[in-house]
């Protein structure tokens, strides 16, 4: 795939956000780096030089007041959008994550998750002048203050995360099948991803004392029963799309993202069937496990019905997961969809090769969330359900 003229340049790379154990542990787990890649690592290592006192500081801080770092600080349990990379999970989130009484991740945390409070005011100062205007792969705007997935966090906290998929591409399928299936992992390595993930989500929680945790990460959407484990009582939004539509993205995304991200030279001759494979592994899994999950802790809606009617969708989330419908959530919605308006990307064609085996391979998810094979509209089929519609 040719790659457009001109892109936004990423200086940051996620790595650039770990500590000198994660970062030295990752980069040696993997061989064979560009030069490119290599300039990438140096830069990180200059990041995380000049975090690193700011981060002893951060970690000292936390001592003092006591805080337990594994646990939430509101009673309530988190909130999880998930959903296949390109589902329309991000503006899904921007549209939650409006009201007030909502915690989550912004790029900023997600970029120096070692430096959330007292030490990242500088620190966020030097990176806003160092993003581009928008994700790159799509026309969505970035900024330090943005909702992210805490995906992206993960990468810099230790070796289990979707995002070094991008870093290390000779490794994709490895790392893919590690970070979304985590029951591969040794106990050793899965309990010390788990580790990782309540002390961060404690963290983001801690800066806003009795908020609900509201997180979008698509890598969630086969952790479904771990997270409950981990997070007890969690519960979750499932966003669907249009399938041809998601593989569209996906040939833009990926790419994109390995060139930014990439450290290793990478062979795009099975980009194809790795993202054939990963839908139908995700997805399968989805449609497994999401029937195990009790009423009111799911709510199922797609990408199409949440354009045509924004507002209805929000409110059977609150109303399924138990989240306040007041005139506060009223405002914040409305305040949101000015904002952010709909996020709509450019067409693109998928090869006909490419569709022929997406009718062949993905067959189960049209006929799950009723999307016709022949690529006519689903924008007559609202494919809002509830958690009660499956049991």
């Amino acid at each position: 795939m040719k790659p457009p003229t001109r892109e936004p340049r990423v200086w940051l790379h996620p790595l650039a956000g770990a500590d000198w154990k994660d970062f030295f542990e990752t980069v040696c787990a993997h061989r064979g780096y560009t030069v490119k890649g290599t300039g990438r690592l140096l830069m990180s290592a200059l990041a995380i030089s000049q975090r690193w006192i700011y981060s002893r500081y951060e970690d000292w801080r936390e001592r003092q007041r006591g805080e337990d770092i594994r646990a939430l600080s509101s009673d309530q349990p988190p909130i999880f959008i998930i959903g296949h990379w390109g589902s329309g999970t991000t503006w899904l989130h921007q549209l939650l994550a409006a009201d007030p009484r909502h915690a989550w991740p912004d790029n900023g945390d997600c970029l120096m998750p070692h430096n959330l409070r007292e030490t990242s005011g500088y620190l966020r100062w030097y990176l806003r002048h160092l993003l581009p205007p928008t994700r790159g792969f799509d026309a969505v705007p970035l900024s330090l203050e943005e909702p992210q997935e805490e995906e992206m966090a993960l990468a810099a906290l230790g070796p289990v995360s979707y995002f070094h998929s991008f870093s290390f591409p000779q490794a994709r399928e490895t790392l893919t099948r590690e970070a979304l299936f985590l029951e591969t992992l040794s106990e050793e390595k899965r309990e010390a991803f788990a580790d990782a993930y309540r002390r961060f989500l404690a963290r983001i929680s801690h800066q806003a004392p009795g908020c609900v945790l509201l997180l979008k990460n698509p890598a969630a959407t086969t952790r479904i029963p771990w997270l409950r484990q981990w997070f007890p009582g969690a519960r979750f939004i499932h966003l669907v799309r249009d399938p041809y539509e998601v593989a569209a993205a996906a040939l833009n995304r990926v790419p994109y993202l390995v060139r930014q991200f990439g450290l290793q030279a990478d062979d795009p001759a099975g980009l194809a069937e790795y993202l054939l494979s990963t839908y139908e592994a995700v997805m399968r899994r989805y449609l497994r496990d999401r029937a195990e999950l009790p009423a009111g802790a799911l709510f199922e809606t797609s990408y199409e019905a949440l354009v045509k009617d924004p507002v209805s969708v929000v409110r059977g989330i609150r109303e399924t997961l138990g989240l306040p419908e007041d005139e506060q959530a009223r405002i914040s919605l409305q305040e949101a969809l000015g904002k952010t308006g709909q996020f709509r990307r450019q067409p693109r064609d998928l090869p006909a090769e490419m569709i022929e085996r997406i009718r062949k391979r993905w067959q189960f998810s049209f006929e799950a969330w009723g999307y016709p094979v022949d690529g006519g509209s689903a924008s007559d089929r609202p494919l809002t359900k509830k958690i009660t519609d499956f049991s």
